[in-house]
């Protein structure tokens, strides 16, 4: 079922991104806690890293997956939305789209 939320080397527009990760299904869900989104990000986000390995080498994946498991343990939106910042920020640098519609 991961392998289908994440997908390699897809254009969106004028861009071409290396991979995907889908948050679609999730994402907007508003019956869904900050807790239970922080928890399918962070299995989405350690299956991509687990996939290749430059992506896994990069210090900041560590520091992005800890600041989820702050968002999970805390269940707080904005702690899950400075962890989506920083997400977006490492997705923007390795050339990962995040569909979240």
């Amino acid at each position: 079922m991961l392998d289908n939320q994440i997908q390699t080397c897809y254009n969106h527009g004028m861009n071409t991104w290396e991979h995907t990760l889908y948050f679609k299904g999730f994402y907007h869900n508003e019956n869904l806690t900050i807790s239970q989104k922080a928890e399918k990000v962070i299995v989405l986000f350690q299956n991509l890293l687990n996939k290749n390995e430059t992506l896994l080498d990069d210090w900041n994946a560590d520091d992005i997956l800890l600041a989820f498991d702050e968002a999970k343990d805390d269940n707080d939106a904005e702690t899950f939305d400075n962890a989506m910042a920083q997400l977006y920020d490492f997705a923007d640098f390795h050339r990962i789209w995040i569909a979240t519609v």
